[in-house]
């Protein structure tokens, strides 16, 4: 899948249904950035110079199109990448956590399982 693809799929599902308003540029490349590079270290701050905004503008953007906070929108990225490996490999849970961007494994699984209401190890165990 391509970086378009992945952002039309998680817009889709992350955006509040009832919206018919087109993402603001600014959201769509901060989107684009955290897409590219969820797996790193990355700030609300570097976000918005990427998009060429203030990270107060930034935020209100987000909050007003996607219903979400920046960091909440970059988790979600993160946990449906984790999602996928879990599913689609046997890698330990704590090597997805970092490569999805995590540096502490239990902070992954509690931040997982607030976003999706299941445990790491319990989404691995219903996709076999």
């Amino acid at each position: 899948m391509n970086l378009l693809e992945q952002i039309l799929l998680l817009f889709d599902n992350i955006r509040p249904k009832n919206s018919d308003k087109k993402l603001d540029p600014r959201v769509a490349a901060a989107c684009s950035y955290i897409l590219e590079r969820y797996n790193k270290k990355i700030t609300v701050e570097n976000i918005a110079s990427a998009a060429n905004t203030s990270s107060s503008t930034l935020a209100a953007l987000f909050r007003e199109q996607l219903g979400v906070n920046v960091m909440r929108w970059r988790d979600q990225v993160r946990v449906q990448k984790a999602k996928e490996m879990l599913k689609e490999t046997d890698i330990a849970i704590k090597v997805i956590a970092h490569r999805v961007g995590y540096e502490d494994p239990m902070f992954f699984s509690r931040r997982f399982k607030q976003l999706t209401g299941w445990s790491p190890t319990q989404v691995r165990q219903n996709s076999e």
